[in-house]
């Protein structure tokens, strides 16, 4: 069966020469690699994703995520079922009912290429 894999954009950390997904949690972002398939840790799902590059750079004006260790990924990704965000703890599932602007839902991402390094706010703004 084919995937239906469809393109949008993640917002990543780069740290320690990885690529880490955004998360207010230090420690608990995925590791994202150019061209390899990135799914949710067990108990986590589904991967957030953006539908257009509008949609970031308004992202990155409320949120002011920028900086020397911020970039853009443009990612193919399967749709998930799934409309929000989900993690469980010690059993405990903990659900994210809100979702910024442009928010896709993914059950696996794989990112094609660096779109845009982010050394300062203003550069975002001319995404």
């Amino acid at each position: 069966m084919t995937k239906n894999w469809l393109t949008g954009y993640k917002l990543v950390f780069k740290e320690h020469g990885k690529m880490l997904s955004l998360t207010f949690e230090k420690g608990e972002g995925l590791e994202y690699k150019i061209g390899k398939i990135t799914k949710p840790k067990k108990g986590w799902g589904p991967m957030a994703v953006f539908d257009t590059k509008k949609n970031v750079k308004f992202f990155c004006s409320i949120y002011r995520w920028s900086g020397a260790n911020v970039r853009l990924l443009k990612v193919e990704y399967t749709p998930s079922r799934l409309n929000f965000l989900r993690k469980i703890i010690r059993g405990n599932s903990f659900v994210s009912t809100h979702s910024p602007t442009g928010t896709l839902f993914a059950k696996e991402v794989k990112p094609i290429k660096v779109e845009r390094r982010n050394n300062h706010a203003n550069k975002m703004s001319r995404m």
